[in-house]
């Protein structure tokens, strides 16, 4: 684990099957990590980078992903919940979204 500017570096990690629930993660990089079937239930993920990282299902149900990159990564998981606002999603053709929710 790297930190640069006091930002955790968790990229290329075996995260398989980690529990990181209700862990507060603001703005780690986990690029190409594995978090297949990650618990990431109620964690705080606000602008993290997951680019290239693989989360067939993890759980990420009522996860902070506000401002997060999910650039390249490869997701089937549970997302209900979550908070995808200003989220980075790359559907892998070189396009991509900008997440926009409305709040209740």
């Amino acid at each position: 684990m790297n930190t640069h500017r006091n930002r955790i570096d968790l990229s290329g990690a075996e995260l398989r099957g980690a529990d990181l629930s209700r862990l507060s993660l603001v703005g780690v990089q986990i690029r190409d990590a594995d978090l297949t079937g990650a618990d990431l239930t109620n964690c705080d993920l606000r602008s993290a980078e997951l680019n290239d990282s693989d989360m067939t299902d993890s759980d990420m149900r009522n996860a902070d992903l506000r401002g997060a990159w999910l650039v390249g990564a490869y997701m089937s998981n549970k997302l209900g919940g979550a908070d995808l606002d200003g989220a980075t999603i790359d559907d892998g053709s070189g396009g991509f979204w900008v997440i926009a929710c409305e709040k209740e």
